[in-house]
């Protein structure tokens, strides 16, 4: 005769961030309590222990953990004995992506709620909440004062003008404290960057949801991504946890996986792939990482068979110098210069010696801008040469073997 078990809960399903068709329905607060609950008034030790439970991690571009990140700011806080100003970055610069907007119109309470706990977990005297004008920053004005007296420190809004590097942390803390949307030359050892002295806390809005979710104990929805192809315009979708790539072309066209020539992972400044060595890999960075990529910003642009991936990255380059800081050399000289190159090579009017010039383009403005921005244009250019090795000769002979189609 066998004893009885106590039957155990089954673990409760991840809460969607998304609709699965895509679609934008804001949710009021009464609708958003009545699906979520309140958030608890969880104390920063708990709010830093839902964090590191879940194994939450940035989903801006660095993936760096939140827990840590959390921690780093409350201790410059202590440090400098002033009190931390938290921002929810809504700041999407990059050109392709839609996953953050979709968010702030479906669930901005959530958002919001994660800004209060992110806050308390630091000792935040502020919170802010930085973007550009539009229907997103709209929904979230318009929770804002749905919630007004309801939470413990009132939210503003921080409008930018729509630029690339707005929405790197050091420039929102420039604009914190009143200042151009530039990114700083320099990052503080610490890591932290500050606006008036006081430490700043800067998290992607699909953080700060997700954080909300983990404090309440719900499990994490997959990744938030945003799919871009010819003839397709970027559209963002919620995976399940563990999705790959392929799942992720999968979810906008069933067809694209079986298109797919190459994938630009990561957005403007991310990497080119062959789609053959990056299909069946997690959309994680420890997934991505083996074929020398990372999700970024979750933007997955796919080049088709019978596009030109050089011809692409030439648009993709060309963005990135025309929103350059314009703040040091390699951004304001060299980027230019590397489009240039890039675009005579996908137009076929390179000639002798220019690929080497090309490359030698590339050294230049890696690793020694004021920042991050140039390296990210000398990555994109260095995967498409690897990604497309055959078509690189032939452009240089003044033809394309996919027809220049970017």
């Amino acid at each position: 005769m066998t004893t009885p078990t106590a039957s155990r809960p089954a673990p409760a399903p991840p809460a969607a961030l998304l609709d699965p068709r895509g679609r934008t329905r804001p949710a009021d607060l009464p609708a958003h309590l009545h699906r979520f609950g309140p958030a608890p008034a969880a104390p920063a030790e708990a709010v830093l222990a839902a964090a590191r439970a879940a194994g939450l991690r940035g989903c801006g571009g660095a993936w760096r953990p939140t827990a840590a990140k959390l921690e780093a700011v409350a201790a410059a806080s202590r440090r400098r004995g002033r009190r931390a100003v938290a921002v929810a970055n809504a700041a999407e610069g990059e050109p392709w992506s839609t996953k953050d907007a979709a968010l702030l119109r479906t669930h901005p309470h959530l958002v919001l709620e994660g800004l209060q706990l992110a806050g308390r977990a630091v000792d935040a005297d502020r919170l802010l909440v930085h973007g550009h004008h539009g229907p997103a920053l709209e929904a979230v004005a318009a929770a804002a004062r749905e919630r007004d007296g309801a939470d413990p420190l009132p939210v503003r809004l921080v409008t930018v003008p729509r630029a690339y590097v707005s929405g790197q942390e050091t420039a929102v803390a420039r604009a914190v404290e009143g200042g151009p949307a530039l990114p700083r030359p320099r990052p503080r050892p610490d890591g932290v960057p500050l606006a008036g002295g006081a430490p700043v806390l800067v998290q992607n809005v699909e953080t700060l949801a997700r954080l909300a979710l983990a404090v309440r104990g719900l499990a994490q929805p997959g990744p938030l991504v945003t799919v871009c192809a010819p003839d397709l315009p970027p559209t963002a979708r919620e995976l399940r946890p563990g999705a790959t790539v392929s799942d992720a072309l999968a979810a906008v066209d069933p067809g694209l996986p079986g298109r797919a020539g190459a994938v630009l992972v990561g957005g403007c400044a991310g990497t080119w792939l062959p789609a053959a060595a990056c299909l069946d890999r997690t959309l994680s960075p420890e997934g991505l990482a083996p074929v020398g990529a990372s999700p970024g910003a979750g933007v997955l642009l796919v080049a088709p068979r019978g596009t030109c991936v050089l011809a692409t990255t030439a648009t993709a380059v060309r963005h990135l110098a025309d929103s350059s800081a314009g703040q040091c050399g390699p951004c304001w000289r060299g980027l230019p210069a590397l489009a240039d190159l890039v675009e005579d090579l996908a137009a076929g009017r390179l000639r002798d010696g220019g690929l080497a010039a090309l490359h030698r383009a590339v050294g230049l403005v890696d690793g020694r801008g004021a920042c991050g921005h140039p390296d990210g244009a000398a990555r994109t250019v260095a995967s498409a040469l690897s990604a497309v090795p055959d078509d690189v000769p032939a452009h240089l002979h003044g033809s394309c073997t996919e027809g220049g189609r970017p």
